[in-house]
């Protein structure tokens, strides 16, 4: 209860046991678990880098998928999810995104040059303007250019009724008792895992 959102997807997670707090080594059975996949791939921002602006992308698909009532990037395969994104974005450039063609794999495919040609509007006709300037805020291709938490949280969409509800007033959690799934999990040991 301090104003945090937490976006999780366990789709991709893997267990990561430090050998340094078992005592043992990763063998290489356990090496071949890890994936070089980092988000799952509707919401994985186009630059594939860590930090919190592939987050506030992967806020934005969901922020999108909200609006519209089914995902905004569907790709079945990463290039199909790279074009799902070109057909709304169009191409990057380094006008747009300066660096672009620096970033590891960018000359590997092309794609033909595109000006957007899907809008906002189109896909989502039924959206009010202060929801599309938020879901366009969010996903730039610039990661520099993309909207941060605390913008997020000064936008013009948290200002208009319905207002949020004051952090006091909400409803404290309810404890529910382990079921069987649960305790599992309660007790793992956690102290020798990261994700």
């Amino acid at each position: 209860f301090r104003g945090e959102l937490k976006v999780t997807d366990f789709g991709l997670c893997r267990v990561f046991r430090n050998p340094e707090l078992v005592g043992s080594t990763n063998t290489e059975k356990d090496q071949k678990l890890f994936t070089h996949q980092v988000a799952s791939r509707w919401y994985r921002a186009p630059e594939l880098l860590y930090g919190p602006e592939v987050d506030l992308w992967a806020m934005g698909c969901i922020f999108g998928e909200m609006l519209k009532n089914s995902p905004l990037f569907p790709g079945e395969n990463d290039i199909g999810q790279l074009c799902t994104v070109i057909q709304v974005l169009g191409t990057p450039d380094e006008e747009i995104w300066p660096g672009v063609s620096s970033l590891p794999d960018f000359h590997k495919i092309s794609f033909t040059s595109t000006n957007k040609q899907i809008s906002f509007n189109e896909i989502l006709t039924e959206v009010d303007e202060s929801s599309r300037i938020m879901l366009e805020s969010f996903l730039r291709y610039c990661p520099k250019s993309r909207i941060t938490a605390q913008e997020v949280l000064e936008a013009a969409y948290f200002q208009q009724e319905p207002l949020m509800t004051p952090l006091n007033d909400l409803p404290l959690p309810i404890e529910k008792p382990l079921n069987t799934a649960t305790a599992e999990f309660a007790n793992w040991d956690w102290s020798a895992t990261h994700f």
